[in-house]
């Protein structure tokens, strides 16, 4: 009878190890996971912040230079639209001088050239920066697919893993709790 309370402080003294040992793993499990995925995944975050910042850096580009872009092509094309009118003007009213079409010619020209670069830089845009553009953003959800597949990989494994770890403990906890029983009944 005396042997019982020691056997049975012994047991309890185990079994209470055991759980002291699976919240240790926890713990263990737990700071894994965030090391090997919340980590990595802040650093995936702002890989793709920058990706996303290039993008809106690059439409705000696009969206500024044509807004300049069309502003100066109107402007060549008042310009333009005025020299002809005055021009016409002298030749109703019979008042042209030498030389006096060479301005219009000019705004003229001007606006044509204008024209030609809104044409050059809105099939650029299309042809090249667009598609550009799409490239690296597949390639950013590519590489943020794969690496959101690597992660739960990771994660499921550790988590069997660590499953694992906690059944053999449970079985420790219950062999203890058996040893208990029997020492009790003897």
């Amino acid at each position: 009878n005396l042997q019982y309370p020691n056997t049975t402080l012994t047991a309890w003294q185990g079994l209470l190890e055991n759980f002291k040992e699976e919240g240790s793993l926890h713990s263990k499990f737990a700071g894994d996971i965030k090391n090997e995925t919340v980590v990595t995944l802040q650093e995936q975050r702002n890989h793709v912040k920058e990706s996303v910042k290039r993008i809106y850096g690059f439409r705000d580009g696009i969206s500024s230079s044509s807004v300049r872009e069309s502003e100066h092509r109107d402007k060549c094309q008042k310009d333009y639209s005025s020299l002809w009118t005055k021009y016409k003007a002298q030749l109703n009213s019979g008042t042209t001088k030498k030389g006096s079409i060479m301005p219009t010619y000019t705004a003229y020209n001007n606006y044509l050239l204008q024209l030609t670069y809104s044409n050059g830089m809105n099939q650029s845009a299309l042809d090249v920066q667009l598609p550009n553009l799409m490239q690296e953003l597949e390639a950013v959800e590519h590489n943020l697919h794969n690496f959101l597949v690597s992660v739960l990989s990771y994660t499921f494994s550790r988590q069997d893993h660590h499953f694992n770890e906690c059944r053999d403990i449970v079985g420790n906890s219950t062999t203890t709790i058996q040893n208990i029983n029997c020492t009790g009944r003897s």
